[in-house]
């Protein structure tokens, strides 16, 4: 069942998309000839998730596109990624009943190598629409909490998108344990204006990531959407 927020966002951000299709294309990325490279990775929504419910971000699309993907439905299919292991163990705790059908999973990075993180070019060029997107998906969609696992430090410029979109973001929370290290912390910001909170937190497949320290973040954040409880899917789909 398509979820009708999917029908809005799609209608908002599919200019976007073209528009970024056609300028890469003109600075010599050919989706067509060059295999290399994917692209229109949409934001997968589930059937039941409603307004101010729950987001996840990572980094890039790592060969996911529109022509082939398991939707929503890969956080369950691909079991073996940490990255969709830790999305679960989070979910099934909040959502215990619908699990991932509740939330919203999308990618910083919509175009990308089909498989691993785009270079810096391939960035940079694309910098300005993920921003746009980005943008759109947060007005269409407008989660009360969004968990970015896209790291703390070393890829720092992950999450700078975030911060192009909400200027004015307040650093309110971050758990850490120095034992583990920075890249295992969970930072939590506020912005006051839309109500929304956004955790950024490391990647759960990262080298040296024990499933102690995974256990660190994920209880961490549970525990702060749990706190969060009352903020959670109070809007309607319209």
């Amino acid at each position: 069942m398509t979820n009708k927020l999917d029908l809005f966002l799609r209608e908002k951000t599919d200019p976007i998309y073209k528009n970024m299709v056609e300028d890469l294309e003109n600075k010599e990325y050919s989706f067509e000839k060059n295999p290399y490279f994917v692209c229109t990775f949409h934001t997968q929504i589930g059937s039941l998730y409603k307004r101010g419910g729950i987001a996840f971000y990572g980094r890039a699309t790592n060969g996911w596109d529109d022509d082939y993907n398991d939707g929503i439905n890969a956080i369950l299919t691909h079991s073996h990624s940490r990255f969709f292991q830790m999305i679960k163990r989070i979910t099934n705790s909040i959502y215990p009943e619908t699990s991932i059908e509740s939330i919203v999973w999308s990618n910083i990075c919509k175009v990308a190598p089909e498989k691993g993180n785009p270079n810096d070019e391939l960035w940079e060029n694309q910098y300005d629409y993920i921003v746009k997107i980005l943008n759109a998906e947060m007005e269409v969609l407008r989660p009360s909490i969004t968990v970015f696992i896209t790291g703390i430090e070393e890829y720092k410029r992950w999450d700078s998108p975030l911060f192009k979109v909400f200027k004015e973001l307040k650093l309110v929370e971050c758990y850490q344990n120095e034992e583990y290290g920075i890249e295992c912390s969970v930072e939590v910001y506020y912005n006051k204006q839309s109500e929304q909170y956004f955790l950024i937190t490391g990647r759960p497949d990262s080298f040296g990531v024990t499933r102690e320290f995974i256990d660190f973040q994920i209880n961490h954040i549970i525990s702060f959407i749990k706190s969060r409880n009352r903020d959670i899917n109070l809007g309607q789909i319209v």
